[in-house]
C-alpha cells in the first residue's frame, strides 16, 4: 500500500514539474507574441466558452480555481508584452 502512495506522489509531482514548464512557456509566449491584445482577448473568449459548459458539468473549486489563475497569469504576461510593444 505504501509503495503504491510513493508511486502516486511520484506522477503527481510529475505532473506538477510538466505543469509548470508548460505554464512558463505559455507565459514567455505571451509576452512574445507579436499580437498580444488579440491573444489576450481570444484567450478570455474561450475561458468564456469553457466555463459556460460548466453548467453541465459542475468543476470540482479547486480545479476551477486553478483553471481562473492560470488563464489570469497569462493574461497578466499578454498585457506586459503588450507594454514592451
Amino acid at each position: 500500500m505504501e509503495q503504491d502512495i510513493e508511486a502516486l506522489k511520484d506522477i503527481v509531482r510529475h505532473l506538477m514539474a510538466e505543469n509548470l514548464a508548460q505554464g512558463l512557456a505559455i507565459q514567455a509566449l505571451a509576452e512574445a507574441t507579436l499580437l498580444p491584445l488579440r491573444t489576450l482577448h481570444t484567450l478570455r473568449e474561450r475561458a468564456e466558452h469553457t466555463l459556460e459548459h460548466e453548467d453541465q458539468l459542475p468543476f470540482p473549486e479547486q480545479y476551477r480555481s486553478a483553471f481562473l489563475a492560470e488563464i489570469e497569469d497569462v493574461c497578466e504576461a499578454l498585457r506586459r508584452g503588450q507594454e514592451r510593444t
